[in-house]
């Protein structure tokens, strides 16, 4: 059977990865996927962590690591990504804002030969859902950025959901702890030279 790690960092993520871990773990079932699930939480004052432990009582496949205050989305998946044990490693959000559907697809597109996917909120086949105009515009002008200054034919290098192989994770040296640290992630894989790809996803903003 096909295994990966799924990393997802929490802040105050109780009330969404109470919907988020069950429509997971369906995924995983159905598709016969052996899956562990990740959770770095910056110890949540909603109880998230708390929640999360209570979750794999039932589950049995959710590591979670509580650190002791907020120390950066960057520097929390960089700690969910080393602690991952499967080679095939998907990094998502808690928020609901990724649709585990995806997860399959990822997972086929690595099998094909990518070293890093990512799923595109701007791609043909793309939409975005009650997203802000503020939020777009940071965005865009992002990967602009990325596109102009580090040559990196992508369209979306600051979305998080992505899937990749541990060991080309391995190899990057990123410096960010922060929001940053998804585009320094894909500038850095562009610029060593491994296959990246994209797929078109529907993103819905909580």
């Amino acid at each position: 059977m096909k295994s990966i790690s799924i990393v997802i960092p929490t802040y105050n993520e109780r009330e969404n990865i109470e919907k988020l871990i069950p429509n997971v773990e369906g995924v995983l079932k159905r598709n016969e996927i052996i899956g562990e699930i990740i959770i770095i939480d910056d110890n949540s004052p909603d109880g998230t962590g708390k929640l999360a432990e209570e979750l794999n009582k039932k589950y049995k496949n959710i590591k979670v690591i509580e650190r002791k205050k907020k120390e950066g989305v960057g520097s929390a998946r960089r700690l969910g990504f080393s602690s991952a044990k499967y080679e095939i490693i998907i990094s998502m959000e808690g928020d609901n804002t990724h649709n585990p559907d995806y997860i399959p697809l990822f997972l086929k597109k690595i099998e094909d030969g990518a070293d890093l996917v990512i799923g595109s909120r701007y791609l043909r086949d793309s939409r975005i859902i009650n997203w802000p105009l503020k939020r777009r515009v940071i965005s865009k002008v992002s990967n602009f950025v990325a596109r102009f200054f580090a040559g990196v034919r992508l369209t979306d290098v600051t979305n998080g959901y992505r899937s990749f192989r541990k060991r080309m994770y391995e190899r990057l040296t990123i410096d960010s702890t922060g929001y940053p640290y998804n585009m320094e992630f894909a500038c850095e894989a562009n610029a060593l030279g491994f296959k990246i790809t994209e797929i078109p996803i529907i993103f819905k903003d909580r």
